[in-house]
């Protein structure tokens, strides 16, 4: 292998496993080929991250710097770390690291506690760690895990059992992964802000045209509804006028320009009676005439 500049090789703990992940020291994009007859990237199944996002999209420095604007309740999982240290079995005192406590918080009923001093290692601590009995019954355990040139302490529970960890000391110990029982403090904050009374400004017509009002979100959201549904009340009715309007107005123009068979019928049978009378007085008449005719003669 040949070293390449500026990318940087790290081995990432994944479960009970481990992954190869390779970055690009400012964020580039960047191609790994192999030569040769080597099949170390299909024996690996090295791809390429897609979570490209990820190193554009951050949380405010004054936001995540200030654990009360995150979360009020402590958060837990079943696997924890520690900050990465440069030596594994250097002391924490050479480390700068001061001494401390982890304090285990397995069930209600069942706790543990390691300590440790400043003449103590990452390595001295999880042999610490693997040989209390009761961590040991409850499958928690440690190893010192190589992170490219550091190494980090990581601490699991084999049954993927959440369990607490505090650390009173400099070793770091994360203790903000997965969640666990908080004091609620953002839930109860969340639920009284829909029950403060807050001033609506007055909606323009086309908005709603609802009035200035103080009231709690949840009575205005009420108001919302209840203008909405006499709008459409409203608007259902003039709907039911207009079309028995229409209807109405379709029968009357009906009525007007419509042929009635009956009537036509009746007019047809006049006119054809007319004219046959009248066929008779001309025919009474050449009579008479034409007897007139023969006196005169």
């Amino acid at each position: 292998l040949t070293a390449a500049t500026g990318i940087t090789a790290t081995i990432i703990s994944d479960g009970s496993e481990f992954r190869l992940q390779l970055t690009e020291d400012s964020g580039n994009n960047f191609a790994v080929v192999e030569t040769g007859s080597g099949t170390l990237l299909t024996e690996t199944g090295l791809r390429n991250d897609y979570r490209g996002i990820s190193n554009r999209v951050k949380v405010r420095s004054d936001i995540s710097s200030n654990n009360f604007n995150l979360a009020s309740g402590k958060l837990q999982s079943s696997t924890f770390s520690s900050e990465n240290q440069t030596s594994s079995s250097s002391t924490f005192a050479a480390l700068g690291k001061s001494a401390g406590t982890l304090a285990f918080t397995i069930d209600s009923s069942t706790t543990a506690s390691i300590n440790y001093a400043t003449g103590d290692s990452l390595t001295t601590l999880a042999a610490a760690i693997n040989s209390n009995a009761t961590l040991s019954t409850a499958q928690i355990s440690a190893e010192v895990i190589a992170s490219g040139s550091n190494f980090n302490l990581k601490i699991t529970d084999a049954g993927s059992q959440n369990f607490l960890i505090t650390d009173s000391g400099g070793l770091a110990v994360a203790t903000s992964q997965g969640l666990s029982i908080g004091n609620g403090d953002n839930a109860i904050e969340l639920a009284a802000a829909f029950n403060d009374n807050i001033t609506f400004l007055e909606a323009p017509a086309r908005g709603g045209g609802l009035s200035q009002t103080t009231t709690t979100i949840n009575n205005y959201a009420s108001n919302i509804l209840s203008a909405h549904s006499v709008e459409v009340a409203a608007n259902e009715r003039d709907l039911q006028f207009q079309e028995s309007l229409t209807l109405e107005l379709s029968n009357q123009h009906g009525s007007i320009s419509g042929v009635n068979m009956d009537e036509e019928l009746a007019s047809m049978i006049v006119i054809e009676q007319s004219y046959l009378a009248a066929s008779r007085i001309i025919s009474t008449v050449q009579e008479l005439f034409k007897i007139l005719s023969n006196m005169m003669d």
